[in-house]
């Protein structure tokens, strides 16, 4: 199965802990890369699922945070929930 935005079948990754931090340290750059400065995460082409993205990219910069311990983190996942709600 595969969702609207989903871009390739989960069980093609592979199984490790380091393949999971090599997809989350991705995540978390394209994240910030493209957070506005009001702190949206939403891509811009997001027609039918708003907030729903935002609030799952939040998670995972939360998580990135508590793992990495990465400086930039806290001031987005913030700014990201603070736009959210």
């Amino acid at each position: 199965m595969h969702l609207p935005h989903q871009r390739g079948p989960l069980h093609d990754l592979p199984d490790t802990p380091e393949a999971y931090d090599a997809v989350l340290a991705d995540v978390t750059e394209q994240a910030l890369a493209r957070m506005t400065p009001e702190g949206n995460l939403e891509h811009p082409d997001c027609v039918d699922d708003i907030g729903d993205t935002s609030l799952g990219v939040t998670s995972l910069l939360a998580l990135a945070w508590q793992r990495t311990k990465d400086p930039r983190l806290p001031e987005a996942v913030r700014r990201s929930l603070a736009f959210h709600l």
